[in-house]
């Protein structure tokens, strides 16, 4: 259906969503991101679509899951078949097989071969550090590191109470009730449709799906995400956690410091949320997540120098193999001083500087110049032959014969 939704008649569609929940899901995403590039819809082998790139980040819910029951073992979400270098953002596992030993080496090979790896929560942590021998870094789920989908008022605009979740017990709707009754407010379901709501809210794009947020008077949700809203959106809120998402919604919260807000049968009232303090908590963790985030990439294009592994005063940073064999800078956050020094002696990151990127290069070496490129030169050979057998535009070979010419020595390199 993605392949042929351009040859489908318009009043086809809708019946086709009827029966097809994903196509449903399709149809409203496309209106989403219909403005952004997509890989070709023929292109099936993921060795050639990766190619493409310069690098792949990769990172999502549920995305390093492997178990029967649920979601399958999918090899490119374990860095297999991707050609080019590849980090880990806030990647998520919760559901891992760990009986199936020969699962856990397929997977262990796969995130091996990550640049880096930088993990959503403690649970994905011990799975990633156990596998790989290393320790990674716990950072921001996306949607909280870089929330532009909220408006940057957040009053409060409707009057009802938001559910967003599948499962809710039966003291935890008796309490909903309660505090409807209390409040005056009708009940609003939105995701799942619930027998105890007055209203089943069913938006058509992501802007209004926020808008369900944004415009109600107190938050009821029961999954990761749907906690992650209410607070970004600065909404009262109490989280009914349940066996399917409870640990995950736990480590969220105790993360920013909310834990006193998930539904207790033996409470009847809880604190008001200071926002003040959620924002500190999470402009600090977002600091971290983006240096993460920024030196990882920059580690796409290391060139494995050292130097930030030499310069290092707390002895932090190893330099470890790759799956190709080249030397790759790993950082023990538990060592790191935090200190700077391996961004300012990084040649790659001098690069980055004269793009007018951020970068913390000293006043020192920028009055060296040492940050500034000197004169670039573009050459390729002449001599048609050469350039058909050669990746560098034959230039090596020309200037390899003028040394030799002139009583030189060349040298070259193989693997």
């Amino acid at each position: 259906l993605y392949t042929f939704d351009g040859i489908l008649p318009a009043f086809v569609k809708p019946y086709i969503a009827k029966y097809l929940p994903q196509y449903e899901t399709y149809l409203r995403l496309k209106k989403d991101v219909s403005k952004y590039r997509e890989s070709p819809k023929y292109l099936h082998d993921m060795r050639k679509i990766t190619s493409r790139y310069d690098g792949v980040i990769l990172g999502a819910d549920e995305m390093w899951s492997a178990n029967k029951k649920s979601i399958r073992y999918m090899p490119e979400h374990f860095g297999e078949r991707i050609s080019c270098p590849h980090i880990s953002y806030a990647t998520c596992g919760s559901l891992f097989d760990v009986h199936n030993k020969k699962l856990v080496r397929k997977a262990a090979k796969g995130m091996k071969t990550f640049t880096a790896i930088g993990v959503r929560d403690i649970y994905t942590k011990k799975v990633a550090d156990k596998l790989t021998n290393g320790n990674h870094p716990v950072v921001l789920d996306p949607t909280l590191l870089y929330p532009y989908f909220i408006s940057d008022s957040k009053e409060k605009k409707g009057a009802y109470l938001l559910l967003y979740g599948q499962h809710y017990s039966q003291s935890q709707q008796k309490y909903i009730k309660n505090k409807a009754r209390e409040m005056g407010l009708p009940i609003k379901a939105l995701g799942w449709p619930q027998e105890f709501a007055d209203e089943f809210l069913d938006p058509e794009t992501a802007e209004e799906f926020q808008n369900c947020f944004a415009e109600a008077s107190f938050c009821f949700p029961s999954t990761f995400h749907g906690t992650i809203f209410s607070i970004l959106h600065h909404k009262p809120f109490l989280s009914m956690t349940n066996q399917l998402r409870g640990k995950k919604v736990r480590m969220l919260l105790e993360q920013l410091q909310l834990k006193d807000f998930i539904f207790d049968e033996a409470k009847d009232s809880y604190p008001v949320i200071d926002y003040d303090k959620v924002e500190k908590c999470l402009a600090k963790q977002r600091t971290f997540s983006e240096a993460y985030l920024r030196d990882a990439l920059l580690k796409i294009g290391c060139t494995g120098c050292c130097a930030c592994h030499f310069v290092c005063p707390a002895n932090a940073i190893s330099m470890k193999e790759d799956s190709q064999g080249f030397l790759r800078p790993q950082i023990d956050a538990d060592v790191c001083i935090n200190c700077n020094r391996c961004r300012n002696v990084c040649p790659q990151n001098c690069g980055l500087q004269n793009c007018g990127a951020k970068s913390d290069i000293t006043p020192k070496r920028k009055e060296q110049n040492l940050c500034k490129p000197m004169e670039l030169y573009g050459a390729f050979s002449k001599n048609v032959k050469h350039v058909k057998k050669s990746s560098s535009g034959g230039i090596f070979g020309e200037l390899a014969a003028y040394v030799l010419e002139h009583g030189g020595v060349v040298y070259g390199a193989a693997f």
